[in-house]
């Protein structure tokens, strides 16, 4: 009885140590340097979108870092429904996105999409830790808050 409990535990402390390494290493190649993405991919972009009506802007986090935010709407939404806050994962900007951008414009949500610290076309150096983007969000809340806040909210990340 004791052997297989050993065994189960011994199987668990080995998975632990594996997605530790793995996380390790994978922060390790991620912070340190910018996000724009893969250079072997192109990344469609907005003004190649013949649906989506779209327009630049900016906010800025706590530290005066400048981000770039656009927002996209497809062209026959006359009043969004929503707004829907779309945040790109680390190593690119939110351009590899725009296939869901451009599905849930046609379904009616004005999309809000930003490209994080570091990342595509925002400020920054490089990424330093994994909880910068986080930090951040509340700032891209604050910009819909004031641009958009009589409409209902909903937040995609990847």
């Amino acid at each position: 009885m004791l052997i297989p409990i050993l065994c189960i535990l011994g199987l668990i402390i080995l998975v632990i140590i594996i997605l530790n390494v793995s996380v390790s290493v994978g922060m390790k190649v991620t912070l340190g340097r910018r996000g724009d993405g893969s250079v072997s991919i192109r990344y469609p972009l907005p003004s190649e979108q013949k649906d989506l009506v779209y327009k630049k802007d900016c906010f800025y986090n706590d530290k005066g870092n400048r981000f770039v935010v656009y927002e996209y709407k497809h062209k026959e939404v006359k009043k969004p429904k929503a707004v829907l806050l779309m945040i790109h994962g680390i190593g690119a900007g939110h351009f590899y996105l725009m296939s869901l951008i451009n599905y849930f414009a046609k379904l009616g949500y004005l999309i809000v999409a930003y490209d994080q610290y570091a990342s595509g076309t925002s400020e920054g150096r490089k990424i330093s830790s994994m909880t910068v983007g986080a930090r951040d969000v509340k700032f891209a809340l604050q910009y819909i808050d004031e641009k958009h806040g009589d409409l209902p909210l909903y937040v995609f990340g990847h």
